[in-house]
């Protein structure tokens, strides 16, 4: 999404969600922000405004927000349920590739996992499945690893190479797309794979992906 809107990070004043938020006259928000913690003063900012509010809210944010006590805290005071946490992929060579070695410098996966749900926050998480050389054990690891943490809800998806990202250009280069626009080419219904794999890991990643999405996990949210 970064490389979609070419890396640009918008604050809104904090005085005009409050005010947003109380002119909806809803209780339950959801705040569709790529990466809601993505600037933790901000983030805090917001979150100490809306306490107030007594509403109950949902967002998408980063793992990092788990090296942050006083963020959590302000974020399950303030009312937030859950929070939507890119995990992507188990494999660090898989993230390296997608941009997203940053991950592995955060800290133990499991261990910022558990910080997030010890101050109540739910967690729904996504996989990504066809970056790279997915193995069967890869998909085996993640299915593991989301059971462990009793997920709010677990989410498996195969690769979307989106216009303007290194992945689309990527693919692009290596003639590997379904064509150039796919998302206008009849031939790609929704849910299917747009770009060529090899055959044997194309038929994988959509077997498995079908899998898992069958018996994804959820819970009661409110």
């Amino acid at each position: 999404m970064h490389s979609y809107y070419e890396k640009k990070y918008y604050r809104r004043p904090v005085e005009e969600v409050v005010q947003d938020i109380k002119n909806s006259g809803k209780k339950y928000v959801f705040f569709i922000d790529d990466n809601f913690v993505a600037d933790h003063s901000y983030a805090l900012e917001i979150c100490k405004a809306i306490a107030p509010l007594k509403i109950k809210w949902v967002t998408q944010g980063a793992i990092t927000m788990a090296k942050n006590d006083e963020l959590l805290y302000w974020m399950k005071k303030s009312g937030c349920k859950m929070v939507l946490i890119g995990y992507e992929s188990m494999n660090p060579n898989i993230l390296k590739d997608m941009g997203k070695g940053w991950r592995s410098s955060v800290g133990e996966i499991n261990e910022l996992t558990n910080k997030i749900h010890s101050y109540g926050i739910g967690i729904y998480a996504t996989f990504v499945f066809g970056f790279g050389d997915d193995s069967q054990e890869v998909f085996d690891e993640t299915v593991k690893f989301a059971k462990k943490h009793s997920f709010f809800f677990a989410a498996f998806n195969h690769l979307v190479p989106f216009p303007k990202t290194g992945v689309y250009k990527r693919l692009k280069e290596e003639k590997r797309l379904l064509s150039d626009k796919w998302w206008l080419d009849s031939r790609y219904p929704y849910g299917r794979i747009s770009f060529y794999l090899w055959i044997k890991l194309q038929m994988n990643c959509q077997k498995n992906v079908l899998m898992l999405e069958r018996n994804s996990l959820n819970g009661d949210l409110f």
